[in-house]
């Protein structure tokens, strides 16, 4: 609620509604930010030369770091915490081009139920086939986490309409809407059975989607956002085993981002 109090007084000097003028100046800009995530089930297809199954209905959450100064505010630490970046530019007739990261996390959760399919040739406790089992995911057969993270670098195009502008036009309130797409780039801390894990940051696939958002400019130079972001995640050479091997896991979902993020803009 604090962010929507924030922007409500904001919005409170406005006294009129801005004009259906084309902008004509360009402007380029910066923001950083913090997320929440929700992602869909997934099937996560686990292969190599001695086994090879799926896990299907697999549930995962995001991962918040506590809210505190240390996490937060100390600049060595601001990259820990789920946060959004970007690199942009405001183009003319309110168009704008950004590119960016969002670091989410994804953590499939511990103790949650999956069906299994498929088969395990491992001579362990796990031995055997598996013909849609449901099963209990214990950290003993599995701990799967993109936490460091599930890194998108992505590109969007944004169309931005202005809907409130103050007297001074010092302040502004926008809406937009767009399309984004990239690269997923993750560092996946995966245990599977008892291999040893391989958690190098690696291109692991692409994703893309729509977002939307509200924007409010203050002091000209400075700018708040409220954003939210719908899109598809595939990832089909996910790291799953130690260094020189060649097993590999993939799994695509879909995910919900809401995200606040501050910024500075310049017109050129």
């Amino acid at each position: 609620m604090r962010p929507l109090l924030f922007l409500l007084f904001l919005v409170a000097p406005f006294g009129s509604s801005a004009k259906k003028k084309k902008r004509k100046d360009i402007s380029l800009f910066s923001s950083w930010g913090y997320n929440r995530a929700f992602f869909s089930k997934s099937a996560i297809h686990f292969m190599g030369e001695e086994y090879d199954f799926t896990l299907k209905n697999t549930i995962a959450k995001d991962r918040q770091s506590p809210l505190s100064v240390k996490n937060y505010l100390n600049i060595t630490n601001l990259t820990i915490p789920q946060y959004n970046f970007c690199l942009g530019i405001l183009l003319p007739n309110n168009l704008s081009f950004t590119i960016g990261q969002d670091h989410m996390k994804y953590v499939v959760s511990a103790y949650s139920t999956a069906v299994l399919n498929g088969y395990t040739h491992i001579h362990d406790e796990f031995e055997g086939d598996y013909n849609n089992q449901e099963i209990v995911i214990t950290p003993d057969f599995l701990q799967y986490e993109h936490t460091d993270g599930l890194n998108y670098v992505h590109a969007s195009l944004n169309k931005e309409k202005q809907v409130l502008i103050s007297k001074n036009r010092k302040a502004s309130l926008a809406v937009n809407i767009g399309i984004h797409g990239g690269v997923v780039i993750p560092r996946s801390d995966i245990t599977l059975m008892h291999f040893a894990r391989n958690n190098k940051f690696h291109l692991a696939g692409y994703g893309l989607g729509l977002n939307a958002g509200i924007k409010s400019v203050f002091l000209r130079y400075c700018f708040f956002k409220l954003d939210n972001k719908m899109g598809y995640i595939n990832m089909p050479d996910i790291l799953t085993r130690g260094i020189g091997y060649t097993d590999r896991a993939k799994q695509a979902f879909t995910f919900i981002e809401f995200y606040y993020s501050f910024g500075v803009q310049y017109p050129l």
